[in-house]
């Protein structure tokens, strides 16, 4: 985020998001809010930090804690997918006094992970879908599946169909 910020003060072009794109992208609690404004569902979530609690509806286990802030994959790895109270403690403890950040926990949705770039600001351009791919590094966890590593790649068998409301939906956001 503090690239951007610089380059965008130095007048210098770059792409990408940005700063002020990279900071609300950054903090995940805010994500939420502007996807729940345009009435797109996400996960019940919860934000842990020392001095405040922010809550978003009932959660069931299994939960995955991670950094509130930051972008990547920092601060996640097999602990944060968790699966009973006293693990749910620790991780949220780990990411607070480790990281210094607060922790965000939300519900575990199991499936697939897409990644869908815009080219562009008023004739933006879709680029392909790409998936992240956690195939060849599974690790069970009392049933559920994880990963310790992962790579991203073309989707090349996305149905068609799908890929329409994908499109659709995207530019419904760019008009907002």
């Amino acid at each position: 985020m503090h690239v951007t910020a610089v380059l965008d003060m130095l007048g210098q072009p770059f792409t990408g998001t940005g700063p002020v794109g990279m900071s609300l992208r950054q903090d995940k609690a805010v994500t939420k809010k502007l996807l729940n404004f345009h009435k797109v569902s996400y996960p019940n979530y919860a934000t842990f930090d020392k001095d405040n609690l922010e809550f978003a509806g009932k959660m069931r286990f299994p939960l995955f804690v991670k950094p509130l802030h930051g972008d990547t994959s920092l601060g996640i790895d097999d602990s944060s997918l968790v699966i009973e109270y006293s693990k749910l403690v620790e991780r949220i403890g780990f990411i607070q006094t480790q990281l210094k950040v607060p922790a965000l926990v939300e519900e575990y949705i199991e499936g697939r992970e897409f990644y869908i770039g815009i080219l562009g600001n008023d004739a933006s351009e879709i680029l392909p879908v790409m998936e992240l791919d956690f195939t060849n590094f599974p690790v069970d966890i009392h049933g559920f599946m994880v990963t310790k590593q992962s790579r991203i790649r073309p989707v090349l068998n996305m149905v068609p169909l799908m890929l329409s409301l994908l499109r659709k939906f995207i530019q419904k956001f760019e008009l907002a």
